[in-house]
């Protein structure tokens, strides 16, 4: 199925999410979005970070501008939500009605305490801040680009460690209100996932050339001393995922070399899974996997496919693989879980099977409408 063929059953992921959203253009302005059961509050950062970039993406398709009302909604709301402590009776510490960010925005985990509790993660922020950089591009409103500045310069210096005689490194995730380290260690990609958010918001940036040069000094000390690049074979399909989508940007449009290293090496990663068929129903059942982060891998193949259009081989390789991703989950996903038989895996692991799993449904999205995260041109209009 091609995918211009798939972008309705794309609006409809992002309707099971977002609500029937095709309501008088005036009344989009104070859309009230169905709560995410997963999010607290009903907001969850991740899941809404893609959801902008999705409704940035479908208007550009379209150009249908109730798409960009939706994103500017969305953003609002989030910012109103995970902006705001877990009771929402203020701002996150240092955050005001004009700086609403300078507290960072929380996950929405909807636990307080404990392991998987709610907090700050950075790549979650960085993601963010890429979906408030691609609506300030689209809308041609600086306010959004300003605000995610404001957000990296508050979080670097709450997430990156200097130490004595060591390079900085980066905190995986921090309490709500930045003033605790929740898990210490760096994740894999979160040096290269900030390098990109910070040069694309310098990019966009009309006041200061050189906004965001020591945060991007330090991130690019943290890559010279860790290039990301695999010590062993990644087996995690979202990693490499995310992988291929921020080494398509530095590899083929900035020409760094690390990242032409990198995006090599993680195509062979996301090769070698394919012929191992992880991907195979018969040979690795639904059951025994999760749908979102196999969409992430699919996305970022998504974002390579374009630039190997001279290579036709490589080019029909990349497609097939992401219709092999898309053709095991669409059927799965988009029906009803009632009458969903794959619940077992979408609900029954969240201990719900009659609730849909929100990032599963707007990371397909994401995947049949990539426009926004295809670096090299964002212009595209059309499937």
């Amino acid at each position: 199925m091609a995918m211009s063929q798939r972008l309705p059953k794309a609006i409809d992921a992002m309707k099971r999410v977002y609500g029937n959203f095709e309501k008088d253009i005036t009344a989009l302005t104070h859309y009230d979005f169905p709560p995410n059961p997963q999010g607290h509050k009903g907001r969850y950062l991740w899941t809404d970070a893609f959801g902008v970039c999705n409704f940035v993406s479908l208007y550009r398709i379209t150009r249908d501008s109730r798409y960009l009302l939706l994103a500017e909604r969305l953003v609002e709301v989030v910012h109103r939500i995970l902006g705001s402590t877990r009771d929402g009776k203020r701002p996150l510490p240092r955050a005001d009605a004009q700086h609403p960010l300078r507290g960072g925005l929380r996950i929405g985990k909807l636990k307080a305490n404990g392991i998987d509790s709610d907090g700050q993660y950075y790549h979650y922020l960085v993601v963010w801040m890429f979906a408030l950089n691609r609506l300030a591009k689209v809308t041609n409103k600086t306010v959004y680009n300003d605000l995610a500045i404001e957000l990296a310069q508050v979080i670097h210096r709450k997430f990156v460690i200097h130490e004595p005689n060591l390079p900085p490194r980066i905190m995986w995730k921090m309490n709500a209100d930045l003033t605790d380290a929740l898990v210490s260690k760096e994740g894999s990609l979160d040096a290269v996932q900030g390098y990109l958010a910070y040069m694309l918001l310098r990019e966009a940036n009309r006041k200061d050339p050189n906004v965001l040069s020591k945060e991007i000094d330090d991130l690019k000390e943290i890559i010279n001393n860790h290039p990301p690049l695999p010590n062993r074979h990644h087996k995690d399909p979202l990693d490499l995922g995310m992988g291929l989508w921020i080494a398509h940007y530095f590899a083929d449009v900035q020409g760094e070399e690390w990242a032409k290293t990198m995006k090599t090496s993680y195509v062979n990663d996301a090769d070698a899974l394919f012929h191992l068929n992880s991907f195979d129903p018969e040979e690795n059942p639904l059951d025994n996997r999760l749908p979102f982060r196999e969409f992430g891998l699919a996305m970022g193949i998504a974002c390579i496919c374009p630039l190997v259009e001279e290579n036709r081989t490589e080019h029909d390789k990349q497609e097939n693989q992401i219709k092999q991703i898309l053709d095991a989950w669409e059927d799965v996903i988009l029906a009803h879980p009632k009458e969903n038989a794959n619940t077992s895996l979408i609900g029954l692991r969240r201990g719900d099977g009659d609730t849909e799993n929100h990032i599963d449904l707007v990371m397909y999205a994401s995947v049949v409408c990539p426009i926004e995260f295809q670096l090299r041109d964002s212009t595209k209009q059309t499937l």
